[in-house]
């Protein structure tokens, strides 16, 4: 180990320890032995500064300086140097305007190149707003059988011929579905005001059956008015006529007519 090793070769105690006795090394063969442990045969010695015993005590580490947290926070910019600014410039300006003022009594009226090029440039016509092109005819469509499938009893019947009327002045070459739409809207109306007469027509003659003539008209006349312009409400019509003939015959007045005073004998 050379001449570092400062360990005895017998026992193993580290030389150079303690008192000035133990200091002594006696060497023998090349090999330090300590004063207790040296052979007979061991002539030689050295003397070897003191030393320190070692120590596996481990000493407490500084503690590590506080970092600094990082962010990403944006400090904002005062804005007063902004204001500063901006109020000197204006007082600059209003120094300038009132200087100029007091030089001339009395100024010439300054009239822009802009202004002057506008005002001898003719005034161009303008055009007429665009109409609003309003619904396409995909979206008519699909309007028109949205309505026809919730309107079971027709009550809105107006506002789908408008919506096809739309329709067809947009159709073009479309006119033809469009006429087939109209026509299949046309038929399921006069079904239902058919089917809704026949009911009407069989409860009215029940009650006519029973000379009950002012009920019978009564009925008839709860005929919706949506159906009115069907073909089956012209046969109505002409039925309530003849049961208020026969009500005028047998003497019972019409409902909302004003009947006359019984005298009493």
């Amino acid at each position: 180990m050379g001449k570092e090793v400062s360990y005895c070769q017998n026992c193993g105690e580290r030389l150079g320890v303690g008192d000035a006795a133990e200091h002594q090394v006696w060497v023998h063969e090349g090999r330090r032995f300590c004063a207790a442990c040296r052979p007979a045969q061991a002539t030689t010695k050295i003397l070897l500064p003191d030393r320190r015993k070692s120590s596996t005590k481990v000493r407490a580490q500084a503690p590590a300086p506080p970092r600094v947290k990082e962010t990403t926070r944006i400090r904002k910019r005062s804005s007063l140097p902004i204001v500063l600014a901006a109020a000197a410039v204006g007082a600059l300006g209003i120094g300038i305007a009132i200087a100029a003022g007091s030089g001339s009594s009395e100024p010439a009226p300054l009239k822009s190149a802009s202004a002057s090029a506008s005002a001898a440039a003719p005034s161009e016509p303008k055009s007429p707003p665009k109409p609003d092109p309003g619904l396409s005819l995909d979206e008519l469509l699909r309007r028109i059988r949205e309505l026809r499938q919730s309107d079971l009893m027709f009550e809105r019947r107006e506002d789908v011929q408008r919506l096809l009327a739309e329709a067809a002045a947009k159709a073009g070459s479309r006119l033809e579905e469009v006429d087939l739409l109209a026509a299949e809207y046309d038929r399921k109306f006069e079904e239902a005001a058919s089917r809704l007469a026949d009911f009407t027509r069989s409860e009215a003659a029940r009650m006519a059956a029973k000379q009950k003539y002012a009920e019978a008209i009564g009925r008839l006349d709860a005929y919706p008015a949506a159906f009115q312009t069907s073909r089956a409400a012209s046969a109505l019509r002409a039925l309530r006529d003849d049961y208020a003939r026969r009500q005028a015959e047998a003497g019972t007045p019409a409902p909302g007519a004003p009947t006359s005073p019984r005298r009493v004998l």
